[in-house]
């Protein structure tokens, strides 16, 4: 057997939605060099039990140095490592350090009256899905638990507490649980004391107390302890950078650090991450207000259903296709798909319908959702074809998108171009084309956007540790000097495509907006196609 090549790395998790994933980049380069995926966490599930993450992780740590292997290299050194993964969340910690009974995730349906009681009160937005708001909810619903926390962390700082000790969280994921001063970089004080106030209970700790220390991107570095050391076949030490949120991640991953570019992550939900040179003006139900790893705040266009009405179509389709091919895999419906969707005019033959299999609060949807197809036809002219009902899945998607970014555009943002990751990036010449045509600029997909937020994390451990050699490096700079390696592929908009995209969108799409509602108060329920 040949010797297997040391090499020093980063490194990056992403604890995501369907399942964690490691990165390793080559400290030298910062080129993507490695991947571990782990397996699939449970689909269809708000809660899980946190020791499916400690164990998947594990298992996709194994991938990554299986698949060094097979490249004949090995870990010599770890430079830094990065963690990230879904936002918000809810892990109670209790006095033993573990936690108390199962995780609620983002997506939980609880608590939507307690976020909205909690921006009234604040004139800030608290999201549904923001910790504080989550907590909110336990502390009236279940008291014991509350009670019982000593510390409150999202699940990627629960693992970052498990691997270090330390009870820390990146500025942007802890903005996700309690809004956070850019100034100061610290928690709003008066915030926090009427958030006290609004629980009322002595025997649970204040929330200035349960809450995670913030720390900007390089501002600290933690160590691996011994168990996961072991754990991870990594050397006993190795440095952290602070666990960052997935959309920060997702910024970092698609280079961007000041105003005029859009970080699109498309996955089990989609998100629009935007730096602003403004502070947004008031509270509006299709933006949210975070900030990224270096404490510069962002707007969050986010959809909840995400690709959730593409996955059903694909899923529709594959129980079909094995019908006829009962070996065909679901990447391959996949693949036929997107052909088909290739080959039909923008306009989808005249489809319409609405993707809500789940609520969507950032439409005004905070109860229920019904997915629907309209305009059907049958006998020689039939429209009815997987191609175009793929098509419009996932451009009813983008509608709901190009609702939030208009939003912003009439509060004076300016954008030049949209950088796209995560889960969408497999299918460029569709989705990369379409979502430049619907949002009208042009869209990159890099080299390494399907890494997401695995990669994300990797490049703020290389940041962490460029800037601990060199003090004087700032974010903006690493991310300049990053972005001057690697370009990707470009899609420009397209005149013809995105005028039939602007007459669907501006002649229909409020329309069926309010078809959905209407729908919604007749007494349809969740995951219901009409």
């Amino acid at each position: 057997m040949s010797e297997l090549n040391p090499v020093d790395v980063d490194l990056g998790l992403d604890l995501g939605t369907g399942g964690p994933s490691w990165v390793a980049i080559d400290q030298e380069t910062g080129r993507v060099i490695g991947v571990g995926k782990g397996p699939k966490f449970p689909d269809d599930v708000c809660e899980h039990d946190p020791q499916i993450w400690e164990d998947g992780v594990v298992q996709a740590m194994q991938a990554l140095h299986a698949d060094l292997k097979g490249k004949g290299r090995q870990i010599k050194q770890v430079g830094r490592i990065g963690l990230t993964g879904m936002m918000h969340g809810e892990v109670l910690i209790g006095s033993d350090g573990k936690a108390i009974g199962l995780a609620r995730l983002w997506n939980h349906p609880s608590n939507t009256e307690q976020g909205r009681e909690l921006t009234e009160k604040f004139g800030v937005k608290f999201p549904t899905r923001l910790t504080a708001s989550r907590f909110y909810w336990t502390a009236y619903n279940q008291q014991d638990k509350a009670q019982a926390a000593v510390m409150l962390a999202t699940p990627t700082i629960y693992l970052f507490w498990l691997m270090t000790g330390e009870h820390i969280g990146g500025i942007g994921e802890c903005s996700g649980m309690f809004p956070i001063d850019p100034k100061t970089g610290a928690y709003f004080p008066e915030m926090l004391e009427e958030y006290d106030r609004l629980i009322n209970d002595p025997k649970i700790k204040p929330m200035g107390e349960l809450l995670p220390c913030p720390k900007r991107a390089g501002e600290t570095i933690f160590q691996l302890n011994q168990e996961w050391a072991e754990k991870l076949g990594l050397p006993v030490g190795a440095l952290f950078a602070p666990p960052e949120g997935d959309q920060e991640a997702a910024l970092a991953a698609s280079l961007i650090s000041q105003p005029g570019k859009i970080a699109f992550a498309g996955g089990t939900s989609v998100c629009a991450n935007a730096v602003c040179a403004e502070l947004f003006k008031g509270v509006h139900p299709a933006v949210d207000h975070f900030l990224d790893a270096n404490g510069t705040p962002i707007n969050m266009v986010w959809l909840k259903n995400g690709t959730v009405f593409t996955n059903w179509v694909v899923a529709q389709a594959f129980s079909l296709f094995q019908k006829i091919k009962p070996h065909i895999k679901e990447d391959e419906v996949w693949q036929i798909l997107t052909e088909m969707a290739l080959a039909t005019p923008a306009d989808c033959k005249g489809l319409w319908g609405l993707p809500f299999m789940a609520p969507e609060p950032g439409l005004g949807f905070g109860h229920g959702g019904v997915a629907f197809i309209a305009g059907m036809r049958g006998g020689k002219e039939s429209n009815a074809d997987y191609g175009a009902i793929f098509r419009l899945s996932f451009l009813l998607t983008l509608f709901g998108v190009k609702h939030g970014i208009d939003v912003l555009l009439e509060q004076g943002c300016k954008f030049n171009e949209i950088i796209i990751t995560g889960g969408v990036a497999n299918s460029p010449e569709l989705m990369g084309q379409m979502i430049a045509d619907v949002l009208n600029m042009p869209a990159r997909i890099r080299k390494s956007a399907n890494e997401g937020g695995a990669l994300g994390g990797a490049y703020l451990a290389r940041f962490s540790r460029l800037k601990t050699a060199n003090p004087g490096l700032t974010y903006d700079q690493f991310m300049a000097n990053m972005l001057g390696e690697e370009s990707g592929q470009v899609f420009t908009p397209d005149t013809a495509a995105g005028a039939a995209y602007t007459d669907m969108y501006e002649a229909g799409y409020r329309d069926m907006l309010v078809v959905e509602q209407n729908l919604l108060e007749a007494g349809c329920f969740h995951n219901r196609l009409a």
